[in-house]
């Protein structure tokens, strides 16, 4: 009965906290633990907007001080899907969330593309650059590196996406080009190389034997016995290289991807 009671007023506290009094123009930024200033809002809210307009992705920050009675998975969801939170028809975003109480944070992703820019390696790269401002109690700063890190990226990936795009159309790609000269000039100096070297060893006459019996006239010395000699032993060792992931997204049931931990 208590646990029913408890989930009741956690459902009763998110909506209440994300009704009304959130849906005016800070939707991007729900913060009720009174993080930051005024100033600092409009500069945080601002930059959201600046990625959703450029990369087509809703970027979302929330800090709460409640007593959790999910997990900060369960939580973060709940709050992304109650305001509709995502870009477009496919609801593609990424929301950063603290919560005080138990000192958890969640990176949530949703959305085919957001999946894909911000794997779980990425994600956890992420969450260790913006950590550092908030165990130091800096927390403008820590979502300031939050949004810094998503812009940059969303930004390697869209240029990744423009390379594929002009080697599929036909463009000229600089940085192929580059390399093809490259490969060009090593490939013709290996081949001068071994040109020389043959053109080389045609003109020797005479050349030096692995065996000393081979400079001995042997009508005039007889040889009754030989015995081969070693004086070291030499290994070669190979390193087996290991077969490396470049690294995907865990994606839920739900169609959510999560990073979390305790800050």
């Amino acid at each position: 009965m208590k646990n029913t009671i408890k989930k009741l007023l956690a459902a009763a506290f998110i909506f209440f906290l994300f009704s009304s009094a959130f849906a005016q123009s800070v939707s991007r930024l729900i913060d009720t633990v009174n993080l930051f200033t005024d100033e600092e809002k409009t500069e945080l809210i601002s930059t959201c907007r600046q990625i959703e307009n450029q990369y087509e992705i809703g970027v979302y920050l929330v800090a709460v001080d409640e007593p959790l009675t999910t997990s900060i998975e369960n939580y973060a969801e709940q709050i992304y899907i109650i305001n509709n939170f995502g870009y477009g028809e496919n609801k593609t975003g990424i929301m950063l969330i603290l919560d005080f109480d138990d000192r958890d944070y969640d990176i949530l992703c949703y959305g085919s593309m957001a999946h894909t820019v911000f794997t779980d390696n990425v994600k956890s790269r992420i969450a260790d650059s913006f950590l550092s401002y908030f165990k130091n109690g800096n927390y403008y700063g820590g979502y300031a590196d939050f949004l810094g890190s998503v812009t940059n990226y969303l930004s390697a990936y869209n240029k990744k996406l423009e390379r594929q795009a002009q080697k599929h159309a036909g463009g000229i790609d600089t940085e192929t080009l580059v390399y093809a000269i490259l490969l060009g000039l090593v490939s013709g100096l290996i081949i001068a190389l071994i040109s020389c070297l043959v053109m080389k060893a045609q003109m020797k006459s005479v050349k030096i034997a692995k065996r000393a019996d081979n400079y001995i006239l042997r009508k005039q010395v007889k040889i009754t016995e030989s015995h081969d000699m070693f004086t070291h032993n030499t290994t070669v060792v190979h390193d087996i290289p290991q077969a490396s992931s470049s690294g995907g997204t865990s994606v839920n049931s739900g169609g959510f991807s999560h990073s979390s931990g305790k800050f």
